[in-house]
């Protein structure tokens, strides 16, 4: 696959959320054709991070033809879920209605990000399709296709937890971060965040609740094809998430794809890399191939009657 040197519009207003505007970065394929897209949310545990915080890993996708609108989405502190899958409609029925004047094709759009943001892709992907091809998506839409880097998939007290000892450590950018005003300045457990993500008090928190949140318990006839790419070293969020996320996909008779990178750790430098990139453009190219123009709504040229 040839590569091509991205435009990257920055700042483009899509909606607002419960703390105000909320923003898209564009990263676009130099190509004459409409490119398909990939609506990327960001990783940090659901309450930080930021849309511009992986510009190589969006900046290379781009390059291997794959457009990129990274979005803003409301945190949960801000916003109990499903917030975030409001959020993602409204980036949906901004390209539908500006792919025209960015030369994106509305008809080939995956949902996709890492860690947090991973999770938040899966869970409203599997929501948006659970009644056919074109889900409810608030727009003149389809998600064909889901990418999860490094994903909870798992919510449960069930789910696969890091084990202390293993020798897998938690990277440093994630210990040094800043914790969130709201949150007083203390790292909040993940019961907190969940909690928060649900919109329940944290002792009414159960099982139950983390089930119908989870993308393993929610997978169904209708899911899109999944790309799954999880580090073996991850400190953070147990490689045993991604594998067995596949396995209950494969199981199902799901298009599923997992990739195990060895030796990569949370938001490991190996998920930057233009080959990494390569594998997920590839996918997606064969994920939302190019529907024939009657599709697209227009009407066939008289020579083609």
């Amino acid at each position: 696959m040839t590569t091509q040197q991205p435009k990257v519009l920055k700042g483009i207003s899509y909606g607002s959320g419960a703390a105000g505007a909320l923003k898209l970065d564009l990263y676009r394929p130099d190509s004459p054709q409409p490119a398909p897209v990939l609506i990327y949310l960001h990783g940090g545990a659901w309450i930080t991070g930021l849309r511009d915080e992986t510009p190589e890993r969006l900046h290379n996708l781009a390059a291997h033809g794959i457009a990129v609108a990274s979005i803003d989405y409301d945190f949960v502190h801000d916003a109990a879920f499903p917030a975030q899958l409001n959020n993602i409609k409204d980036a949906l029925a901004w390209v539908e209605a500006n792919a025209g004047e960015y030369n994106l094709d509305p008809q080939r759009i995956a949902l996709g990000g890492a860690s947090a943001g991973g999770y938040l892709a899966t869970i409203s992907g599997l929501l948006l399709t659970e009644t056919g091809p074109s889900g409810d998506t608030g727009a003149a839409t389809s998600i064909g296709a889901i990418v999860a880097l490094f994903t909870n998939f798992d919510l449960t007290s069930a789910r696969p937890k890091p084990v202390p000892g293993s020798g897998f450590t938690v990277p440093a950018f994630i210990t040094n971060s800043t914790v969130p005003a709201y949150f007083g300045g203390t790292p909040p457990t993940p019961a907190r965040r969940q909690a928060l993500l649900a919109g329940v008090p944290e002792d009414e928190l159960n099982d139950d609740i983390l089930a119908n949140l989870s993308p393993i318990d929610r997978l169904h006839a209708n899911t899109p094809p999944l790309l799954i790419m999880h580090g073996t070293a991850d400190g953070v969020a147990p490689v045993a998430q991604s594998i067995n996320f596949h396995d209950r996909a494969q199981r199902m008779g799901l298009q599923a794809e997992l990739r195990l990178l060895e030796g990569a750790n949370h938001e490991g430098p190996e998920f930057d890399t233009p080959e990494t990139a390569q594998y997920i453009a590839a996918f997606l190219t064969h994920a939302l191939p190019v529907k024939p123009s009657h599709e697209h709504g227009l009407q066939p040229s008289t020579s083609d009657k």
